[in-house]
């Protein structure tokens, strides 16, 4: 909690100051991996199995189908036995050092969800370059584990992910998240 507070007005002698400043910590800053730079974003698909399960969904920051109500799903679902794919606009060229994804649950129904899928990146939206590929888990449980692709400072405004294959009816994913390189802070040390 806070113990003190002290004002002081612009002619602080230096030994006041000194004394000060011997106690004092640089305030810790977090890094810009920290941030969710997808959160919110503008996003597009190849479709959706009905309008309350669109593409948005997967950057609403909601993480666990199976405690959203019906009326507010929080997952994207593609056409039954459809694959898809989905772009994320980061509205800005980004140094990504990681992107997670989350496959969805639908719910508590674990019907349908991405099972093979590639990460692909672009800086103008038209020319993607495919920067990882996996498996996601099954939809068995809730909420489903990030699976985490690691780029090296990869410059991205695009990020398209694209579901292959998939389990059940369809594929679909539960939420994205694109996290920037760290960015160094100078010290409050003068």
């Amino acid at each position: 909690g806070l113990n003190e507070i002290r004002i002081f007005g612009p002619n602080l002698p230096p030994e006041i100051r000194n004394d000060i400043l011997k106690d004092a910590r640089p305030l810790r800053r977090p890094p810009a991996q920290s941030f969710n730079l997808a959160l919110g974003r503008p996003v597009s698909s190849s479709g959706s199995f009905r309008s309350n399960f669109n593409a948005n969904r997967t950057v609403d920051g909601l993480i666990n189908d199976e405690t959203i109500s019906s009326s507010s799903y929080s997952c994207w679902l593609t056409p039954n036995g459809t694959g898809g794919q989905i772009t994320i606009d980061l509205g800005e060229i980004q140094p990504l050092r990681l992107v997670e994804i989350q496959n969805t649950t639908n719910g508590t129904i674990h019907d349908r969800g991405t099972k093979d899928f590639r990460l692909l990146v672009s800086t103008d939206g038209t020319t993607f370059l495919e920067q990882g590929k996996g498996t996601l888990p099954p939809p068995t449980g809730s909420p489903s584990p990030f699976i985490p692709v690691s780029l090296e400072d990869v410059p991205v405004r695009f990020l398209k992910i694209v579901a292959d294959s998939y389990y059940g009816h369809g594929a679909g994913l539960s939420e994205i998240r694109a996290f920037a390189a760290p960015t160094s802070h100078p010290s409050n040390d003068q």
